[in-house]
């Protein structure tokens, strides 16, 4: 198969849409940037630690049925899936928030404990 025929079947390579990528791609790349010395108050950084903060999962979804101690706190991989965050995606974005300096810093961490919660509830 060349290039041309593999550009062509792009929509059958990929389990998911471009977008939700973006979202995995994000969390990878702050931490990333944060680990290779990219200053935590950068611009860039902040910018991106806003969209993820925005993301996080604040109503219930299937997992309160196994969990009904859990409050929502996760984040999602899938493109607007709400009702089913992840626990490994979540605590990869706590561990790329940890490399940003959010201006509110009270809802950073607000948000991250939020996620800690959920994620340590889901280990039941």
């Amino acid at each position: 198969m060349n290039l041309k025929n593999l550009a062509s079947k792009k929509k059958t390579l990929f389990a998911c849409n471009l977008a939700c990528l973006r979202c995995g791609i994000r969390r990878i790349a702050l931490f990333a940037l944060g680990e290779a010395g990219v200053p935590a108050n950068d611009p860039r950084m902040v910018k991106c630690a806003d969209w993820i903060l925005q993301k996080q999962v604040r109503t219930i979804g299937d997992w309160k049925i196994k969990n009904p101690q859990g409050q929502p706190g996760g984040w999602y991989f899938e493109f607007n899936n709400e009702f089913y965050p992840d626990v490994d995606d979540s605590a990869m974005v706590c561990l790329a928030l940890s490399r940003a300096e959010h201006p509110n810093g009270r809802y950073q961490r607000e948000s991250v404990q939020r996620a800690i919660d959920w994620v340590l509830s889901m280990q039941c």
